[in-house]
């Protein structure tokens, strides 16, 4: 699978699983979130969310696994800041392999212990648009 902590827009076409965005506090008034709405493009899939650490020097990994969601353990992890103390909007992206379920969340590590919000699952799906051609 492909973790990649970028910057960029797509259009949605793709599956949506986990119908709501979360909160989860953590410690003091921290929050993490992920926004149940993404966007797809070419199989590449793009996730936001937030996070507020509440004045409290945290990281934020982004955290991927097989689906569904009732048994996913998540065995991938990506950096995505490394350290944050106020509010910061997040996004990354990720390309999914056609047909496999995979839920995503933020999770974040402060002296204040960790939490991680609400998993996302989505299933790669092939999207419109020209096939692949192979170079060489």
């Amino acid at each position: 699978m492909l973790l990649a902590a970028v910057v960029a827009l797509g259009s949605c076409d793709a599956e949506l699983v986990s119908p709501t965005p979360t909160v989860a506090p953590v410690g003091s008034d921290a929050q993490v979130w992920i926004d149940a709405s993404w966007t797809a493009t070419n199989g590449v899939y793009r996730f936001t969310g937030g996070v507020d650490p509440d004045g409290l020097p945290t990281r934020v990994v982004f955290e991927t696994g097989p689906g569904p969601v009732t048994a996913t353990t998540f065995e991938e992890a990506s950096m995505v800041v490394d350290e944050v103390s106020s509010f910061t909007p997040l996004g990354v992206e990720l390309a999914l392999p056609q047909g496999v379920e995979t839920c995503v969340r933020f999770t974040i590590v402060s002296e204040a212990g960790r939490i991680s919000s609400q998993p996302v699952c989505v299933r790669g799906i092939r999207m419109p648009g020209p096939s692949p051609t192979p170079s060489g």
